[in-house]
């Protein structure tokens, strides 16, 4: 009934690696413009972006989004769809270091979502973190961040038990990495840790769903070694290794260690597309091998942002992770997703902006072994800077997940309208 993993990432690789041979072509011309590698969308505009309020070397902008979202299936059910209407409001706020060497940031938001009709669904979703850069000397630098959560897993996520209310978790991150460029070779070297927690909530029948025997840590070390060819064109390797473990003893067969390896090429010619290729092999091994299979596939992911006029920009992205199940009975799933960008500038305050993905979603072991799911999206929309620190949108969007397992097929529709105020 599905092709094969193997078969749909190494098309769309192919695919990608394509679409950068067939802009050659139009490299040279758009070589004369001088726009950085943003978007459209991530550009700053002149006389509309917020400015934020200095405070000594440091930079403070606070702001915040109001969204009004309709959608017709909140629950993500196949049949029996609840329509409903939810107000998000996600006040934030940024501390920005205006150094000449080294950097810092530190960041808060808060997202709180408020249901007209099913109060069960609402939300609060908290957002803190920092990040560094300590510039040791001239292309050498070490790096950090970290982060705290609390999340809640969305109706629509292979991993929501159906409890009578969304999953809340806590997850706490933080990274380390060093990076070095001698000449034409560059190296990287990360290591990485994660603290996820879960909350116990009630199912519809009044019994307690225990989550919390899903809290489990995540470590992961990863190095890259790059080489540039000739300007503008590097290529690579990387790889890296993780282990993952539960903390409570019925969850301990689900302990992990995986690794991956892969080899690629990133291209970057200033003002007319930057990316990277990259292909290779992952391996992820349970402890109870007996009961669990490990996972392993080809190991495939990228990048693009081509700018073929001033005014529009074409991304493409290829991301693919192991990711654990919430079953107790089942190990992990490997993702993998391909999501297409388009955006272009009608006005200098005026954008619009389309999207489709897909991405699938493939149960190797346990009671879910040979479940896959394909999800196909799509979105479209428009963003207007009315004037500095003041910006209005709309989009629509469509979701649908088409699984091997019925009772998981859904489609959500939505539509939304936001205002969103800066300073």
């Amino acid at each position: 009934m599905h092709d094969s993993l193997s078969t749909k990432m190494i098309l769309s690789f192919t695919a990608l690696a394509g679409l950068l041979s067939a802009l050659a072509p139009s490299i040279a011309a758009a070589q004369a413009q001088t726009a950085p590698h943003l978007s459209v969308m991530e550009r700053p505009r002149q006389g509309v972006n917020p400015l934020g309020k200095r405070a000594g070397a440091f930079i403070i902008s606070p702001s915040v989004d109001v969204k009004g979202s309709y959608s017709d299936n909140i629950y993500a059910t196949n049949g029996n769809e609840q329509s409903d209407q939810v107000l998000v409001t996600a006040p934030s706020v940024a501390i920005v270091s205006d150094w000449n060497r080294h950097h810092l940031a530190v960041s808060a938001t808060g997202i709180i979502g408020r249901h007209q009709d099913v109060d069960s669904e609402d939300y609060e979703d908290i957002v803190v973190g920092a990040n560094g850069t300590l510039d040791i000397n001239e292309g050498n630098n070490l790096n950090g961040s970290i982060s705290y959560a609390q999340l809640h897993e969305s109706r629509g996520n292979p991993n929501d038990v159906n409890g009578l209310t969304p999953t809340e978790y806590n997850q706490l991150k933080g990274a380390v990495w060093y990076q070095r460029e001698v000449g034409r070779v560059g190296a990287m070297v990360k290591a990485q840790a994660t603290r996820n927690s879960y909350d116990d909530i009630r199912a519809a029948s009044g019994a307690l769903i225990t989550n919390s025997d899903r809290d489990h840590d995540e470590m992961a070390v990863s190095t890259r070694v790059s080489y540039e060819v000739m300007p503008g064109y590097d290529a690579f390797v990387e790889g890296g290794l993780n282990w993952r473990n539960y903390d409570k003893a019925s969850f301990a067969a689900k302990d992990s260690n995986g690794f991956h390896v892969a080899t690629g090429a990133a291209v970057e010619i200033t003002g007319a597309v930057k990316g990277e290729l990259a292909v290779g092999y992952l391996e992820q091994n349970y402890d109870n091998d007996a009961l669990y299979d490990p996972i392993e596939s080809v190991a495939l992911s990228g990048g693009l942002l081509w700018l073929p006029t001033k005014l529009t920009s074409v991304g493409l992205d290829i991301s693919q992770e192991v990711v654990e199940s919430a079953a107790l009975n089942s190990s992990g799933y490997l993702s993998t997703g391909v999501n297409a960008t388009l955006e272009h500038e009608v006005k200098r305050n005026v954008v619009l902006f389309g999207g489709a993905g897909y991405q699938l979603d493939q149960f190797e072991s346990g009671s879910n072994a040979g479940r896959e799911d394909d999800v196909l999206s799509a979105r479209a929309g428009a963003k207007w800077w009315v004037r500095r620190g003041v910006a209005i949108g709309g989009q629509w969007a469509v979701e649908d997940r088409d699984s091997s397992l019925d009772t998981e097929d859904h489609t959500i529709n939505s539509v939304n309208v936001n205002l969103g105020l800066a300073y």
